[in-house]
């Protein structure tokens, strides 16, 4: 849905208000209509960022349509829209139920590319859940659905996600493989959310791999179209590596502003909530006249860690790691980064990126030896991964 139809949809509404109301009293021949709006109105807040409100909206959008005994596409879209915003809530078993019910659906109806999609969601859940084999299974069966219906948008999507989840556990050279079937057809996406869906997909694959300027060009456009279609979401998810690029590039206000921006964003959405305080925590660090916003954010992201686990406990205690180490914690420091590796389950990338920060953390508490065998170990992971450039700078430290 293009963001002007949103203003429509949104003006329709307010028009409409003996049918927007949405109430339970809405007449048996009103109700495709009623479940129609609670829909449009349900995305308008989902687009927005407001997923409660959207929630709300969407659940009455799917009781109209049982009530009205549908079982077209209204309903199919219904259904994925209760997924993505489940999954954004971080309500992983809700997301996957509401994306079956859709898939089976849209196979009844034939909507293969429909299909395709709900499977490529579907493997997004497994993968928050950290079951590899499951994630691969549905994003190939995914592509290949998407393949045999002749639709190039979702089989760019597969191959954007595809080329994300090698990037984080399976080989960087296959990761870039994905990218590059996935560059050849994005450019021709007529959905403007979706270009920018895959786009930030690509930036942060190529950002790993330190691709910078191809990363820049991806995450650009991706955070301008989010942006300009009014997705506050899609725009943050784009900011957290904007954040981590331009840092990067040696522009740390422009980090700053895009992190402080994700980290507001962040607060409604718990599968972006620990990204986006790594983020921050990481512009923060970098700012030494932010000393009272750095203490504010260590105490809110402890409060946070206390319902977080796995990857998403990682995250914020390299947060908790580079804010300590900013104020010259450094042996709070090294507790957060000990406890990332430990006692938090992150992926492969992610944890050799730590085993990395944590040895610069102890090169400078002069401890050579530990700080050698956490290079070592990280050397090991990005070996498994294939990433040579990240390869070539533990060797740089190593030899230091």
């Amino acid at each position: 849905m293009r963001s002007t139809d949103y203003v429509v949809a949104a003006h329709q509404l307010a028009q409409a208000t003996n049918i927007a109301d949405l109430s339970a009293g809405v007449g048996a021949e009103l109700r495709p209509l009623a479940a129609r709006l609670a829909w449009l109105r349900g995305m308008l807040a989902y687009n927005r960022g407001q997923l409660s409100e959207a929630q709300r909206s969407l659940l009455l959008a799917e009781s109209n349509a049982l009530a009205a005994g549908l079982s077209d596409d209204l309903l199919t879209n219904i259904l994925k829209a209760l997924g993505n915003t489940a999954y954004l809530k971080g309500e992983m078993d809700a997301a996957l139920d509401y994306y079956q019910r859709a898939n089976e659906l849209a196979t009844q109806l034939g909507a293969h590319d429909l299909a395709a999609l709900l499977l490529v969601n579907s493997g997004g859940v497994y993968l928050s859940r950290g079951d590899i084999a499951q994630a691969m299974d549905c994003y190939e069966r995914g592509l290949t659905r998407a393949e045999l219906s002749g639709d190039a948008a979702t089989r760019c999507q597969c191959y954007g996600v595809l080329a994300l989840i090698c990037s984080s556990y399976i080989s960087f050279p296959r990761a870039l493989r994905y990218a590059a079937f996935a560059n050849e057809l994005v450019s021709d996406l007529r959905s403007s959310r979706l270009r920018y869906l895959v786009l930030t997909d690509l930036g942060i694959v190529y950002l790993r791999a330190n691709r910078l300027s191809w990363a820049a060009s991806c995450l650009l456009t991706a955070h301008h179209l989010a942006q300009r279609g009014g997705d506050r979401v899609a725009e943050a998810v784009a900011s957290i590596s904007l954040a981590e690029l331009r840092q990067r590039q040696g522009a740390a206000a422009d980090g700053y502003r895009y992190a402080r921006f994700a980290f507001s964003v962040s607060t409604d959405v718990p599968s972006i909530r620990s990204r986006a305080a790594l983020a921050y925590a990481r512009a923060l660090a970098a700012r030494s006249t932010a000393a009272a916003e750095r203490e504010q954010l260590i105490e809110r992201m402890k409060v946070q860690l206390a319902s977080e686990k796995g990857e998403e406990a990682a995250f914020l205690q390299r947060g908790l790691a580079t804010l300590h180490a900013a104020a010259g914690e450094r042996e709070a420091a090294a507790a957060a980064y000990q406890a990332a590796i430990i006692v938090a389950a992150p992926t492969p990338y992610q944890q050799a990126v730590t085993l990395e920060e944590y040895a610069t953390l102890l090169q400078e508490l002069g401890e050579r030896q530990t700080a050698i065998r956490a290079l070592e170990q990280a050397a090991s992971l990005y070996r498994r991964l294939s990433l040579q450039a990240s390869l070539d700078n533990i060797e740089i430290m190593l030899t230091a």
